[in-house]
């Protein structure tokens, strides 16, 4: 990719190549970290294993993920993420029996943010984005098409604050999660008023009514931390299971 050789993890259920097109899930490290530590923290193989789907986990270049403004040296060097990214998405469908009207992007921190700048940027490829501890900016996203969006938050994230702010690596200040997911529920037409559910502590902000059968919602863990949230975790982190919501939320099981 632009004379550099880029990388990337794929496993494949062996059944896959005997029933009808199925999902392909695009799982995005966050900063610091690489493809084979956020396939074990997430532990998507098993999931995409039971529910016979794709799963892809493409390597940054160094640490971190050019996300248009965030973060590291990524953007200051100008690396064509969303260029590779669209080509390990062009692979995927050309090896594999991907429905390409189910594609989603999921990603943790830095991850979740290019996640975000994939639905901005090319929204005719992504149906729905996963954001664990994942902010953005809104300017300049018009995406063209609806996209699903669930966001998972812990309200003690040090480093994207839930309350808005400087994200680290980033001195662009995001806005607070609720807001974000106005303003994307604004974006995807939804014309209902965020219903509530609150379950010890999470509390689950649904928008409803949106284009396209879409919807936005935000998952915010009282107490939660900057981490991926799992059911092997103590405390808040282990309120929930965020591999197993994502993958329920849009259904990315073949039947």
């Amino acid at each position: 990719m632009d004379g550099q050789r880029r990388t990337y993890r794929v496993y494949a259920p062996l059944a896959v190549d005997s029933g009808p097109p199925g999902a392909l899930v695009v799982a995005l490290h966050d900063a610091s970290s690489n493809a084979e530590t956020f396939r074990e923290v997430t532990q998507f193989d098993r999931a995409a294993a039971a529910g016979n789907f794709v799963v892809v986990y493409p390597e940054s270049m160094g640490i971190t993920w050019n996300a248009g403004f965030c973060c590291g040296r990524a953007p200051e060097q100008g690396i064509n993420d969303l260029g590779f990214l669209n080509g390990v998405i062009d692979e995927m469908l050309a090896r594999y029996p991907i429905d390409p009207t189910r594609v989603y992007a999921i990603g943790a921190s830095n991850g979740a943010i290019m996640a975000y700048h994939l639905a901005c940027e090319v929204p005719e490829r992504i149906s729905g984005v996963a954001a664990v501890g994942g902010t953005m900016v809104m300017d300049g996203c018009r995406p063209g098409r609806p996209v699903a969006i669930l966001a998972f938050h812990g309200t003690k994230d040090g480093h994207v604050p839930y309350h808005g702010g400087p994200t680290s690596g980033s001195p662009v200040p995001a806005p607070p999660q609720p807001t974000l997911m106005e303003l994307w529920a604004q974006r995807n037409g939804c014309t209902q008023v965020p219903a509530t559910e609150t379950a010890g502590p999470v509390t689950t902000l649904t928008w409803a009514g949106c284009h396209e059968g879409t919807f936005v919602r935000l998952l915010s863990v009282e107490g939660g931390g900057h981490t991926w949230f799992s059911e092997e975790f103590d405390g808040p982190a282990g309120a929930l299971d965020a591999t197993q919501v994502i993958t329920e939320t849009f259904a990315l099981s073949s039947p």
